[in-house]
């Protein structure tokens, strides 16, 4: 016969596993983390990277008056990057060559996030954001590069993480080590996409240079 002390024992551990059961039905793992363009940009790797590119592009295009310096500029910049050409037609509109030699970087830095994601489609994104919007791809492309990344990974996986993201980015070792120093996974993401950004910007300055 069950006495009221054991009956009240029964009715805790049924309670606890009930709760248990809810609990575990209602948890959600964490999201990948999201990033804004400028964070990336930011980075002194990055911010180095792209002076370099500039100074380049100004040196290459200083003979001529202002029109002449305005149209080298843009087919410098856009000769200079893997997806330049690609991204031109939707940079041409009138913000003046400086801003849009910006957004022929900003964009192509964008497809090349997008299909590191393995986006079936990068260029998608040149008819579903305005021209305006342009400073907000690369934030946007490096958000869905980390959700792929999570994807592969799982959750509670910080070395995966890490680690996939530094092969996909095509980083070296020591490039992950540093940006493995910093305490908080998302600060290590982000420094591992900003290398990524300047090594572009920095392939690009090589192919302005001469032979």
């Amino acid at each position: 016969m069950l006495t009221p002390f054991s009956l009240r024992a029964m009715c805790i551990i049924a309670l606890s596993v009930v709760t248990g059961c809810q609990s575990a039905s209602q948890w959600t793992p964490p999201a990948s983390p999201t990033f804004q363009s400028y964070e990336l940009t930011d980075d002194p790797a990055y911010t180095e990277a792209a002076r370099e590119h500039w100074s380049l592009v100004v040196a290459r295009c200083s003979n001529g008056g202002s029109d002449a310096r305005a149209a080298c500029s843009l087919d410098v910049v856009s000769r200079s990057l893997p997806d330049g050409a690609t991204v031109t037609d939707y940079c041409r509109w009138n913000g003046g060559y400086i801003i849009e030699s910006d957004c022929i970087i900003k964009m192509a830095l964008t497809l090349d996030l997008r299909r590191l994601a393995r986006d079936p489609d990068p260029t998608s994104i040149l008819t579903g954001m305005p021209r305006d919007s342009y400073p907000f791809g690369p934030g946007r492309a490096a958000d869905g590069f980390a959700a792929t990344v999570w994807q592969e990974c799982g959750n509670d996986a910080r070395e995966c993480h890490i680690t996939e993201a530094a092969a996909r980015l095509g980083l070296s070792a020591g490039v992950k080590a540093v940006c493995q120093r910093l305490e908080r996974e998302r600060a290590t993401l982000r420094c591992l996409i900003s290398h990524r950004l300047a090594d572009v910007m920095k392939d690009a300055t090589r192919r302005l240079l001469p032979s």
